[in-house]
């Protein structure tokens, strides 16, 4: 009586309680999402004042939203506009300078000798300068400036990306964890009917009692497993909100892709990550630093070379405040007023200035350090391609190998499966123990959790080989 209560319980598991890839119902799906969200609401809070659930993007819109508002990103957008600013500025120096000069000195008489103070004197001067000739100093002034807003745009290129690969590596990491927090969750669920069926059997005197305190210990261990995956889960969405910038304290769930893109690379994959090497922003770091130290070479070679400066001035100058009208200019005529002085002192100027260096020992010196530093800034240019082409290849290679790793890792969770199928029956029959059967299932679950992770690997550096184009 006893053996075919136990063979009839040992049919009904063999049957109803399938491998966990097909046996979840909407029912449990669903409550396994409410505890979910039960537990993060107990870890945040913060959480409970939130007005709306939390929010679901796709990996692509994590990184558009990375790239559009990185923290980090609007800072280096910040000085990128800062360069151009500086630039304009600076590309404004071949303008003729304009100026509004004046001043007065009063001395009267018994103070100082009159010879040298002429008793004081005032000038208000309109003036324009601007130099004809400097050996090309402003030119380059100018390409610096230039080469300020390249290397900013290239540091902002560069921070984008990185924060997209950034926000791509952690969503990718978070669609794992909420796949694997959904294994964990139904393994439980798989263990629990499998504990009723082993206490039946204890009850029926067919199983050892030794076998239900196996079942449990396993559950005990599939459970924190469960909140294991569920604390780095709500570790990797804060981590992730950072990254994006989003002010918030709730949850970020990551929605499965539509297609699964587990593919390796294509024929023409290569071909286009290498012909992108140099749009790369390292490159373009690279190529602003040398074309810096060309023009720090062309400042050092041209240091001595002439400059000349010519100005224009326009108003009033004159001597002897001490007076309303200069005793030199009364003496001319007493009859003199305050408009006669200052229609003489009326007038304007005109200058030139030369500076032609005759020698100077410190352009040979200054000439070579230069040199050497536009060599240096070349190899380095030369060394940075041959990293990225390196680094190219390597990806490309990490995505193959990836890929074949997923599929290989799919092939063995189909074994597993079916491995796990084969000894269920034999335990529902009592042709097998239960240790056998726990190690058939301990393996079908790290072979599906060994699939996620692959498929994470695979997504990552299939991301990293087009992000470069």
């Amino acid at each position: 009586m006893r053996e075919s209560r136990l063979s009839s319980g040992a049919r009904q598991f063999a049957n109803d309680s399938r491998p966990v890839a097909r046996q979840t119902t909407r029912v449990q799906r669903s409550r396994c999402v409410a505890f979910a969200a039960l537990v993060l609401l107990f870890v945040s809070p913060a959480a409970l004042n939130a007005a709306a659930a939390p929010d679901s993007l796709t990996l692509e819109q994590c990184v558009a939203r990375a790239r559009a508002q990185a923290p980090e990103l609007q800072a280096s957008r910040f000085e990128r506009s800062a360069a151009a600013f500086d630039s304009l500025a600076v590309s404004r120096n071949a303008r003729a300078e304009w100026s509004l000069d004046a001043g007065a000195t009063v001395a009267p008489k018994g103070f100082y000798d009159p010879t040298v103070t002429d008793l004081g004197g005032y000038q208000s001067k309109l003036g324009v300068a601007w130099t004809s000739h400097d050996g090309g100093r402003r030119a380059r002034e100018r390409e610096r400036g230039r080469l300020g807003v390249m290397a900013a745009s290239s540091r902002t290129s560069l921070v984008a990306r990185d924060a997209g690969l950034e926000a791509a590596e952690l969503a990718t990491r978070l669609l794992q964890l909420q796949r694997t927090t959904e294994l964990r969750s139904e393994a439980v669920q798989w263990l629990d009917r499998l504990a009723n069926l082993v206490r039946s059997g204890v009850v029926a005197g067919v199983r050892s009692p030794s076998d239900s305190i196996r079942v449990s210990l396993e559950r005990d261990a599939a459970i924190a497993g469960v909140a294991s995956a569920r604390l780095e889960t709500i570790a990797t969405s804060f981590a992730l909100l950072d990254v994006l910038g989003i002010d918030s304290d709730g949850g970020l769930a990551i929605r499965e892709p539509d297609a699964p893109a587990d593919h390796g690379p294509a024929a023409g994959d290569s071909a286009r990550t290498l012909a992108s090497i140099e749009r790369l922003p390292e490159l373009a770091m690279a190529s602003v630093a040398e074309k810096q130290s060309s023009l720090e070479l062309a400042e050092a070679r041209h240091s001595s070379a002439t400059v000349i400066e010519w100005s224009l001035d326009a108003g009033l100058a004159g001597a002897d405040l001490t007076h309303a009208v200069p005793e030199d200019l009364r003496a001319l005529d007493a009859n003199s007023t305050l408009s006669d002085r200052l229609r003489r002192d009326l007038g304007g100027s005109a200058a030139v200035h030369v500076h032609l260096p005759l020698w100077d020992s410190k352009v040979a010196p200054a000439s070579q350090a230069r040199e050497y530093a536009l060599r240096a800034a070349r190899a380095r240019r030369a060394a940075e391609l041959t990293t990225q082409r390196r680094r190219a290849l390597l990806e490309l290679e990490a995505w193959r190998t990836a890929s074949s790793l997923a599929s290989a890792a799919e092939a063995t969770a189909e074994r597993a499966e079916r491995s796990l199928l084969k000894v269920k029956s034999l335990y529902g029959g009592g042709a097998t123990s239960l240790l056998d059967l726990l190690d058939a299932w301990r393996t079908y679950q790290d072979a599906r959790e060994r699939v996620e992770d692959a498929r994470q690997q695979s997504r990552i550096a299939r991301f990293r080989v087009e992000d470069r184009r």
